[in-house]
């Protein structure tokens, strides 16, 4: 059975290749269609990273602050929102750090769901794509606040190579980011954190 990448580069195939009198296609169209086989053999060989064209065709920035307060990290997609909590005292303003997707994309059918979830007792907000740990955290008092965009798996899938790396510790709990260099002083033992692997990927 196809997977949806499969099939969807498949109907691409099928549509290009005939005309409505079911004709074959003339020689201009032969180089894009060369373009869609290749891209049908990868989705074949590598079905848990599907490379269609790439990046969802709709990217959205990703913004991230802390809140000097709470010790909470926040990442958001709101420009409206961010512009408004930047200019709060009470928040630093780290900048945009990568896109999103706001919606799925057939482009990329490997998109997940990035979901918001925040706990009361600790005032803080964690940002996941784990179905299973978002049941977990859920049963434990957090509360979703909802999806605030579509993230690759891994590094790599749909050309998604931009890692958000998450790491914990008692003061500041849950941190994710996305630079290299902080990550790297931070595996260094930097400011106490414990590293908790890489959330999700982003471009």
């Amino acid at each position: 059975m196809m997977s949806k990448c499969s099939a969807f580069l498949f109907q691409q195939i099928h549509a290009r290749s005939c005309n409505t009198e079911h004709q074959l296609v003339d020689e201009e169209k032969k180089p894009l269609l060369g373009s869609l086989m290749m891209q049908f053999l990868k989705c074949i060989k590598i079905p848990n990273f599907c490379l269609v064209d790439g990046a969802p065709r709709i990217l959205k920035n990703l913004y991230r602050l802390y809140d000097n307060l709470n010790r909470s990290n926040l990442l958001l997609t709101d420009r409206i929102e961010y512009e408004k909590m930047r200019k709060d005292p009470k928040y630093t303003d780290l900048g945009t750090i990568g896109s999103v997707s706001p919606e799925e994309d057939p482009m990329c059918p490997e998109l997940l769901p990035i979901y918001c979830i925040y706990s009361p007792l600790q005032r803080s907000h964690y940002y996941i794509t784990d179905e299973l740990l978002l049941k977990v955290r859920l049963s434990e008092g957090y509360e979703n606040k909802g999806i605030i965009g579509y993230a690759a798996p891994g590094y790599g899938a749909c050309d998604a190579f931009t890692r958000i790396y998450e790491f914990y510790s008692p003061y500041s709990k849950v941190i994710q980011f996305a630079d290299l260099e902080w990550a790297e002083k931070f595996m260094r033992g930097q400011g106490g954190h414990a590293y908790q692997g890489t959330t999700f990927a982003i471009w």
